[in-house]
């Protein structure tokens, strides 16, 4: 996505919820007559191809930066400290709001993070 290419998968994990329908497509898992149809499909169609690439890297430079990541991995540890079960890395980053969760500060803790 970072590279701004279009993304043709298939959906298992977390790929489909990565993935939104903007920026790529997403086919049955076990299924390679579905994944080389939908890579042919995107790619006969360059207006498209183009539209998902520029979303695909829209999204990726909006939700999977260095300070989102840091910020996920800062309240794991600051839930840690404090006694609580860490939350998924997608609830701490909050995906659809595109803003980190922030459920305590570091101070609270009695620990310095830095960012």
């Amino acid at each position: 996505m970072f590279c701004g290419k279009p993304i043709v998968a298939t959906a298992v994990g977390g790929i489909a919820e990565q993935i939104s329908g903007d920026c790529g497509v997403t086919v049955r898992p076990r299924d390679p007559a579905a994944l080389g149809a939908a890579i042919v499909a995107v790619f006969e169609d360059m207006e498209a191809c183009s539209s998902l690439a520029r979303a695909a890297r829209d999204r990726a430079s909006s939700l999977f930066t260095l300070d989102r990541f840091k910020a996920a991995h800062r309240l794991v540890y600051q839930r840690a400290l404090n006694g609580k079960m860490p939350v998924r890395a997608d609830a701490a980053l909050n995906v659809h709001r595109r803003e980190p969760v922030v459920l305590m500060g570091a101070g609270d803790l009695g620990v310095e993070v830095e960012a």
